[in-house]
């Protein structure tokens, strides 16, 4: 089921806490971005609101800011981390 344009679309109901795996968080939320036809700007905003605990802390805290800058730095960023567990 496609999702209109300007429907309000409600966030992932996952969260990443950065003790599960990545992949069980990001590909649900690929699903959902490319079901929804989320541009790059919706990508970026939506996981930053949907991490949390060790997670959050990596991305807000012990990144540079640059990494915050976009959705593929912060989600490269979070791959790394989450492989190097």
């Amino acid at each position: 089921m496609a999702i209109k344009k300007n429907q309000d679309i409600p966030m992932p109901r996952q969260m990443f806490n950065g003790k599960s795996s990545w992949e069980r968080f990001v590909n649900p939320f690929k699903a959902l971005a490319g079901s929804c036809g989320w541009n790059d700007q919706e990508c970026h905003f939506r996981p930053q609101s949907s991490i949390q605990s060790e997670a959050a802390d990596f991305a807000f805290n012990q990144t540079i800011a640059d990494t915050l800058e976009t959705y593929s730095k912060l989600k490269s960023a979070l791959e790394t981390r989450s492989v190097n567990i």
